[in-house]
């Protein structure tokens, strides 16, 4: 075997070089990146309080709209009742296509409080990989405990934002996957939009007048105006019942009043 030696100059060696090497680390980052994505189910273990049904006594969230049968799509017990169709109650608030966990009203329990809306978004790009709405139990979990969504990278991170009816919205730390799950405890986390009651973090109650034209992140007088226009209102799933007990009364007042001015910077409709 015999070489024959190739003349060139320096410039042109150093070119060469630099286009093998580049080619080499595309080659082997695509390769990486395509083996550090993961299926398309990802399981959630995150904890969350809203601060309208959270019994201090109990450490939980009520369960009442559930016991009463009035979350959509339940039969309520009382004969007076007005009854919901099953519908997601998050379409008329945020201007997204969302997709709920489930279409059939017999997934409730008697460890479901609400409904809640959940986001994924990738932290670097700020694109939104997932966004779905899904029931949240009393005890701060997700029920079910998966949602779908893109494929996801263990090379990113990722924050989770929560919203609910009349909640403020709420987003996580950046986080990484674990095994296939993404983990954030909101219930004992100094993250934004949340506040200390009873030595626990919890979601701020009283943000009613979510719609998709109007603000999603202050608590002010557009939502007491709100709540006086639904005051007295009874026995049904109702925006303005902030507590969760069925029932539009001062009680929920109070909660708005306590809260009024307070806001947050996360923005659902991103």
């Amino acid at each position: 075997m015999f070489y024959v030696p190739i003349k060139c100059n320096k410039t042109q060696f150093m070119s060469t070089l630099l286009t093998f090497t580049y080619s080499l680390l595309a080659f082997f980052g695509s390769t990486i990146d395509q083996s550090a994505l993961i299926a398309q189910t990802v399981s959630l273990d995150i904890k969350v309080y809203l601060e309208g049904p959270y019994d201090a006594s109990t450490g939980s969230m009520s369960t009442t709209l559930y016991e009463l049968g009035y979350l959509p799509g339940m039969t309520p017990k009382a004969f007076f009742a007005e009854p919901v169709p099953f519908f997601d109650p998050y379409d008329e608030f945020y201007d997204q296509t969302l997709k709920s966990s489930t279409d059939d009203s017999d997934v409730y329990n008697n460890k479901t409080v609400d409904w809640i809306f959940v986001s994924i978004r990738e932290e670097d790009t700020g694109n939104t990989v997932s966004n779905q709405t899904v029931l949240l139990n009393a005890d701060g979990t997700i029920n079910g405990g998966s949602i779908p969504t893109e494929k996801l990278s263990t090379l990113k991170k990722y924050i989770i934002v929560l919203a609910h009816r009349n909640h403020l919205p709420v987003q996580s730390t950046p986080i990484k996957l674990n095994k296939g799950k993404l983990s954030f405890d909101f219930t004992n986390s100094d993250v934004i939009g949340l506040k200390e009651k009873h030595k626990v973090k919890l979601m701020i109650a009283g943000n009613i007048d979510q719609t998709k034209t109007r603000s999603t992140r202050v608590i002010n007088m557009e939502d007491v105006d709100t709540w006086r226009s639904a005051n007295g209102k009874n026995s049904s799933y109702l925006r303005e019942d902030i507590d969760m007990n069925g029932d539009v009364s001062v009680h929920d007042q109070s909660i708005i009043l306590e809260n009024l001015d307070l806001s947050t910077s996360v923005n659902i409709n991103e």
